[in-house]
């Protein structure tokens, strides 16, 4: 009986330290997959305030613009 607990043991350990092996590179994959991903975060966040931004731009050329058209209709210039 004692054999057969101690063999059992020793498989235990040697799945233990077979699991550990490979826990390692996992943990490493996914502490670069969360650098990655808030990197890629940080990139969005940025893309988004540009985009805010060249958006707000576009609203003040396209105001602009009318406000040309708009006085060139009424100074009788239009063209075609």
């Amino acid at each position: 009986m004692l054999r057969e607990v101690l063999t059992e043991r020793d498989r235990l350990l040697v799945e233990v330290r077979e699991l550990r092996a490979e826990a390692l590179p996992l943990r490493e994959q996914v502490a670069h997959l969360t650098t990655t991903g808030e990197h890629l975060v940080a990139q969005l966040a940025e893309t988004k305030a540009e985009l805010k931004e060249v958006r707000s731009e576009a609203r003040t050329l396209q105001a602009e613009l009318l406000q040309l058209a708009r006085s060139e209709t009424k100074g009788g210039r239009t063209e075609a």
